[in-house]
């Protein structure tokens, strides 16, 4: 079908928001299969107007919110289909495995968000803040969106390329694509995590032993209630290694810091105060890479232990207390390992035993 120009000019007209104007394009754009009068003629945006509309009714705006907002959403329309086909995600919903595959991608998406939000409660990243922290675009992004920062801030780009473009794609568009379609085979997909973030914290753990055998769980024989799980993005570190990793640590510590230690790897919940690592912080920073590496901590992803570490730790450097910052230990533990030249811990596998055995090295 022709693309009737003159006509879409004088519906163009009609409309009184800029939003308003671009909806009607966009859907005019998609009903017609040949845009342009002729082939020569030039456009521009993501949305290919034709330069004479976009100087008509468009070019006086694109300075305003209301324009940069509405380019931000359709650009991650747009962004999201490539996303979709990077990540095979309809070859997924084909597969006998979809059920999983999605909560799987879901989980990735929403780790991300838990880690972004734990930096803003800790006072780590500021989303009002001209310069955005480098080492956390994504998030900082990601907590713009959720606050609708971009209704009330000029965004400086319509273009494809900017990360913010991205995140909306795949934390607002993806988000909701997968959720909906894991709906369809098990519900409402809040409900099915409610219902399995209940279980987990209803479900007794079995910590009453007496000689390694196991008795009940707390709350039997009249015993404390049963703990409930850790909380998610705290680590947890495996117990057979906890007493190896303390003797290990010990020397590295005053009598009661190490105190404090002891407690803080059964427990990882807040210190009153940070607790002083008596040598570099790249020796300690590199002992829990090591940890988390062989799978001997667990119920947190990398950036959560580093903002675990950062809060509860300071290092020795030219004789002085010094804390960790996350740009530090990020370099260790999560962007590009930087191989500690004199690490104290060494990690190794024990054939006999099939377990992982920590050593002074």
């Amino acid at each position: 079908m022709a693309y009737p120009k003159e006509d879409i000019i004088k519906e163009l007209q009609k409309f009184s928001t800029i939003a308003e104007r671009l909806d009607f394009f966009k859907n005019s754009k998609e009903k017609y299969s040949n845009l342009f009068v002729d082939s020569t003629e030039e456009a521009t945006t993501s949305l290919q107007i034709p330069i004479d509309i976009y100087k008509l009714f468009f070019e006086h705006e694109e300075n305003t919110i209301e324009f940069t907002y509405w380019f931000l959403q359709y650009n991650a329309s747009l962004i999201l289909e490539n996303i979709k086909k990077e990540k095979y995600i309809i070859q997924k919903l084909e597969s006998p495995l979809r059920d999983k595959i999605l909560k799987g991608e879901l989980k990735k998406i929403q780790d991300i968000e838990d880690g972004a939000e734990q930096l803003l409660e800790n006072g780590f990243v500021d989303i009002y803040a001209e310069q955005i922290d480098s080492n956390y675009i994504r998030e900082i992004e990601y907590l713009r969106i959720k606050a609708d920062y971009y209704k009330s801030n000029f965004l400086p780009s319509i273009d494809l390329d900017p990360e913010v473009v991205h995140v909306y794609a795949t934390h607002i568009y993806l988000k909701d694509f997968l959720e909906k379609e894991l709906q369809q085979f098990t519900g409402n997909i809040l409900d099915v995590i409610a219902l399995e973030k209940l279980e987990k914290e209803e479900k007794p753990i079995a910590v009453v032993q007496d000689n390694e055998n196991f008795v009940g769980f707390h709350g039997d024989h009249g015993l404390p209630p049963f703990r409930k799980p850790r909380e998610q993005g705290l680590p947890i570190f495996e117990k057979s290694s906890i007493i190896s990793l303390g003797d290990i640590l010990k020397p590295y510590f005053s009598e009661k810091d190490f105190y404090y230690l002891e407690t803080l790897l059964e427990t990882a919940s807040p210190l009153p105060n940070k607790i002083f690592f008596l040598s570099e912080g790249n020796k300690l920073a590199d002992v829990f890479w090591q940890l988390y590496e062989n799978k001997l901590v667990f119920n947190c992803n990398k950036m959560q232990l580093e903002q675990w570490i950062a809060s509860n730790f300071q290092y020795l450097e030219r004789g002085n207390a010094k804390d960790f910052t996350l740009k530090y230990l990020n370099k260790i533990i999560s962007t590009d390992h930087q191989t500690c030249k004199n690490p104290i811990l060494g990690i190794y596998n024990d054939l006999s035993s099939n377990k992982k055995l920590l050593k002074v090295t």
